[in-house]
């Protein structure tokens, strides 16, 4: 696996998991209930072929480590759910593929809504 790649894997997939035994590990031994709330993303389903691939990969796999866990711990009152949030592109941002900017992509160029 490169090495971005591997990076990747490491934040997305084993932080994911490190982060998820920690909390659960508490939980546990209070005999608590919680929520663990994972971060997924659209592109675990559409692969993002060409653009980013190995974040897509990792991503799905924190999907599929969600819905196991969650199936392991569930009967012990803990839920673990995954937010996964579509692809947008703000106008500050470069657009996927092009290697260009969007619009109104510039120094100083701000996103309606987020003035100060």
């Amino acid at each position: 696996m490169q090495k971005p790649a591997r990076r990747i894997f490491d934040v997305n997939v084993h932080g994911t998991m490190s982060y998820s035994r920690f909390a659960v590990q508490r939980w546990l031994e209070r005999g608590a209930a919680g929520v663990v709330v994972n971060l997924g993303s659209v592109a675990a389903t559409t692969g993002a072929p060409g653009e980013y691939l190995a974040y897509a990969a990792s991503k799905a796999a924190v999907e599929t480590f969600t819905r196991g866990l969650g199936k392991e711990l569930g009967p012990q009152g803990i839920r673990v759910v995954a937010v996964s949030p579509g692809t947008t592109t703000p106008p500050f941002t470069p657009l996927p593929g092009s290697g260009a900017a969007g619009p109104d992509c510039g120094a100083g160029a701000a996103s309606p809504g987020w003035e100060s």
